[in-house]
């Protein structure tokens, strides 16, 4: 299946409010500001579909995502956000609570953490929390571009750690910013539907895709490069060594001024001629 629609549903604070379907649910759960927005817009091409906030703690809503009518993302309220008051977050603790117990039709939680960072008390709450609801734990590990290659490992063996997480056990890593790892998940995504009996598989490279990832380690091309090096290709221009440079007098022709120029000059010599009769 190709993502042709996305849309955004409704934001809910109470099971009244939920859409009344029966449509397969994937949430994402994590602190405010680990990227839970971006991620959903870097999974189905869209830039403001789920709303980024550059205030955290600012997503105080149950929000559903509705992709072809087929399932929804669920982007739960973000945690951990030290201005928030306590009544607050009490507040956020019912809904999501509320929610991860009551959702007959929720597949699975997503844990968003941040790969750069070990994670906090609320993190680790957040983590056996879903573990209690029957969850399998999946952690995605956000902001892959901003670690180097060789800290990588170390960092994934830290989250585990502290997680409680088993040694072997996954962390898919993701970059909205380069849009790291997006096949990665949507073939988890995938492998969820199928083990719960779903009929929806997402396509590696959808209609309308800006770009194309390889197999090993998903590196993009960007389209618009792809566009001008075809276009080059079309025109000859692209091989430097068989295109032809304007001659000079060609150039001097298509600056501005060069009639008038040469109008002038045609009447010197006219006047010159004149002169010596």
């Amino acid at each position: 299946m190709k993502i042709k629609e996305s849309t955004f549903v409704i934001s809910a604070v109470n099971p009244s409010q939920y859409p009344e379907d029966e449509l397969p649910e994937i949430a994402m759960a994590g602190r405010s500001n680990v990227g839970k927005s971006s991620l959903i817009n870097m999974l189905i091409n869209r830039k403001n579909l789920a709303r980024t906030s550059s205030t955290p703690g600012k997503t105080q809503t149950i929000n559903f995502y509705d992709i072809d009518n087929k399932f929804r993302f669920v982007d739960l309220p973000g945690y951990g956000y030290a201005k928030v008051s306590k009544t607050q977050k009490a507040t956020w603790g019912k809904i999501m609570e509320t929610y991860l117990n009551n959702r007959k039709n929720l597949l699975e939680v997503i844990q968003l953490v941040d790969i750069r960072h070990e994670p906090t008390e609320q993190d680790v709450q957040m983590y056996q929390w879903i573990l209690e609801c029957g969850f399998n734990g999946i952690v995605i590990a956000t902001k892959h571009d901003k670690v180097k290659g060789s800290q990588l490992e170390k960092q994934k063996k830290l989250i585990r750690k502290t997680l409680g997480m088993p040694d072997n056990a996954p962390i898919f890593t993701i970059s909205a910013t380069d849009r790291y790892g997006k096949y990665e998940v949507w073939d988890l995504f995938n492998d969820l539907f199928e083990l719960n009996g779903y009929d929806v598989k997402i396509e590696r490279q959808g209609e309308g895709d800006n770009e194309v990832y390889g197999d090993a380690d998903s590196q993009i091309i960007d389209t618009q490069q792809d566009i001008l090096d075809v276009d080059a290709l079309e025109s000859g221009s692209g091989d430097n060594s068989e295109q032809e440079k304007p001659k000079k007098k060609d150039r001097a022709r298509n600056k501005p001024g060069y009639k008038e120029k040469v109008k002038k000059k045609e009447k010197k010599q006219a006047k010159r001629k004149r002169s010596k009769k």
